[in-house]
Parts: C-alpha cells; sequence; structure tokens
C-alpha cells in the first residue's frame, strides 16, 4: 500500500463497492441512461454485466498498480463526463441541488484517480 497509497487504495475499493452492489440490485431497479439511449431490460442486463465486469478490472489494475489502469481510467473519466454533458443537454427541467452534488462528486471522482495514477505513472508495473 505503501506505493499505491491509502487514496488510490479507497478508489479501488469504492469501485469495487459499486460494481458489486449494481450487480447485485434487481434488474428492475436499474434504470440507466447511456448518452440518450434508455436501453431495454435484456440490454441493461447485459450493460450492467459488461460495464462493472470492466469497473472490477479497472479496480483491479488500481489495485496492482498496472500502467493500463491509467488509459483506462481516462477512458472511464472521459464516459462519466460526456454522459453528464449529454444528460444536462437533454435535459429540460430543472435540476435539483443534489443531482447537481452528484455529478460533481462524479466528475471529480473519476477525473480524480487518474491524476492520481498518472502523478504515480513511475510506479505503475
Amino acid at each position: 500500500m505503501a506505493k499505491r497509497g491509502v487514496i488510490l487504495s479507497l478508489y479501488a475499493v469504492l469501485i469495487v463497492g459499486l460494481a458489486v452492489f449494481d450487480l447485485i440490485r434487481p434488474l428492475s431497479a436499474h434504470h440507466y441512461m447511456y448518452f440518450g439511449w434508455r436501453p431495454s431490460a435484456v440490454q441493461t442486463a447485459i450493460l450492467v454485466l459488461a460495464i462493472n465486469s470492466v469497473n472490477l478490472i479497472y479496480a483491479l489494475g488500481i489495485w496492482q498498480m498496472r500502467r493500463w489502469a491509467l488509459p483506462m481510467g481516462c477512458v472511464y473519466a472521459a464516459a462519466v463526463v460526456l454522459n453528464i454533458v449529454d444528460f444536462l443537454l437533454g435535459r429540460y427541467a430543472l435540476l435539483s441541488p443534489d443531482l447537481i452534488v452528484s455529478m460533481i462528486v462524479a466528475i471529480a471522482l473519476a477525473c480524480g484517480s487518474v491524476i492520481l495514477l498518472y502523478r504515480r505513472k513511475a510506479s505503475l508495473v
């Protein structure tokens, strides 16, 4: 943990927790929208498995300080930002303060892990 650091360790644990929670949640509780597209129940099930498998691999990459975790994090952060921007552009109702805070936190966490990985680039194997 010395070369990974506490914060990157926490990121990895949080990503695993998010993926596990998402995987064990009943399918009816999933209300996904990807870049303006609302998938059907079957498509949602496939997306939940695919996206959370990628998240678990990303968490493993952070935990083991692998080189491939950095580009994977960049793609993840870009997808989070683009999905939020797409959500905001397609939304005409007023945004609640808690929704705005959750969007800011999502972007900060996604980009924060990339920044920390980049700062520890020399430690990645």
